[in-house]
């Protein structure tokens, strides 16, 4: 009985102290974005991908996406895939790419 309570106790602590942990960890983040030191994954696809070919595909991507949104109704993404080369889920992330990449820009610069 006692030794059941002990544990219990035990556990009850370790599971506080992972979550203090945790919740440091993220203010830990969130401080080195804001100086600049903490960057992340750089993207494989994108306007500033240091690979060449993946920086056109990411290119050609948005083109033919940006003619699909106008009204191209002869293109499917999965087509778009296909001619680029790169998978459909590829693709789609991409597209989000994209998204958040017009939401940071000004509509002025747009």
């Amino acid at each position: 009985m006692i030794t059941t309570i002990i544990v219990e106790l035990y556990k009850y602590i370790a599971q506080e102290e992972r979550e203090t942990i945790k919740i440091r960890q993220q203010q830990g983040i969130e401080i080195a974005k804001r100086q600049g030191k903490y960057k992340g994954k750089i993207r494989e696809y994108g306007p500033h991908s240091p690979n060449r070919q993946k920086r056109y595909i990411y290119k050609e991507a948005c083109r033919l996406l940006n003619r699909k949104k106008d009204g191209d109704k002869t293109l499917t993404k999965r087509q778009i895939a296909r001619m680029l080369g790169i998978a459909p889920v590829t693709l789609y992330r991409i597209e989000k790419y994209q998204a958040e990449d017009l939401a940071n820009v000004p509509p002025s610069e747009r």
